[in-house]
């Protein structure tokens, strides 16, 4: 099996904290590319989407992301932008170091909420309110009026952060009451965020059962009960979406990725894939570089005017 071939087949980064000034811990960066690396970092991101459409994959799920979403990436998840059809798109990133984060929400709530953001429960179609979109956007604005690295940029970022962090607290227990007020319990946190790296969701099952403080059938059973999904089901979800990356960005052969997400054949992987999104694995690619070649073709189109 050509291991080291495939891990190398989407770039994967990690971005460390780089603060203009490493007192401040806070940090923002406009992004007019649909295209990033596959990459974590040791810091929390808030990504929210001003123009455009784009796709997203985050912890192995994709989403179409378009104007007004967010989403919060924290530290050791991976994510990555990709091109969505012909559309352009633009995002700002607000970043906070864990200690900043901790030092902000010590001066708020008077108590390290670290925790309590890393066990958020969050819905992935997340959209600010106009009115939050408009505010955010507005304080925005005001960073232009400031030197990029003064002391007045970084309150404003702050304060930016801070009404993020509210909007969050809100949907997070809106999204717990959805779910009959049933909380994750901590072992299960721990599993859903190690199942999330593709080093992982595509091993063996026999090789992920163990990931969990449970027998198989206990495992089992509780995850069905809190996720509402079976473990199997759950997983099939994550190879499949990551297939569909590999396939549209990789000129990785079917059996390749066959192999990397652990299938025992080329016919079972096809088969799995075709019952998830309605398409055989080589209709898809097909159907995929239709859209980039249109894209591409409008693109040249607009570059000539």
């Amino acid at each position: 099996m050509p291991t080291k071939k495939i891990e190398t087949l989407i770039e994967h980064k990690i971005f460390n904290v780089n603060m203009p000034f490493p007192q401040q811990g806070v940090n923002f960066n406009w992004c007019y590319q649909n295209y990033t690396s596959f990459h974590e970092h040791d810091y929390y991101e808030f990504v929210i989407v001003t123009d455009g459409k784009v796709k997203h994959m985050l912890k192995g799920t994709t989403s179409i992301a378009s104007q007004g979403m967010l989403f919060l990436i924290k530290p050791g998840e991976f994510h990555q932008f990709l091109p969505y059809h012909n559309h352009r798109s633009k995002h700002i990133n607000f970043c906070i170091s864990a200690p900043a984060l901790q030092e902000i929400t010590k001066v708020f709530w008077l108590k390290d909420m670290e925790d309590t953001v890393n066990n958020w429960v969050l819905p992935n179609d997340l959209f600010l309110p106009q009115k939050d979109f408009e505010s955010i956007l507005n304080s925005i604005n005001r960073l232009s009026q400031f030197p990029v690295h003064s002391q007045n940029s970084f309150a404003v970022i702050k304060s930016i952060i801070i009404e993020l962090l509210l909007f969050l607290f809100q949907k997070s227990n809106t999204q717990k009451a959805l779910t009959n007020n049933r909380v994750y319990p901590a072992w299960l946190n721990i599993f859903l965020d190690t199942l999330s790296d593709p080093k992982v969701f595509t091993r063996q099952l026999k090789d992920i059962y163990p990931l969990a403080p449970y027998s198989r059938a206990m495992l089992n059973t509780h995850f069905k009960n809190y996720v509402g999904v079976t473990l199997i089901s759950y997983i099939t979800k994550l190879k499949i979406n990551y297939a569909c990356t590999l396939l549209q960005y990789t000129d990785s052969s079917l059996l390749e990725i066959a192999n990397l997400l652990e299938y025992d054949s080329l016919s079972h992987f096809s088969r799995t894939f075709k019952q998830s999104t309605g398409l055989s694995p080589i209709a898809y690619k097909k159907k995929f570089l239709g859209y980039e070649q249109t894209a591409q073709s409008s693109i040249s189109a607009a570059n000539m005017q």
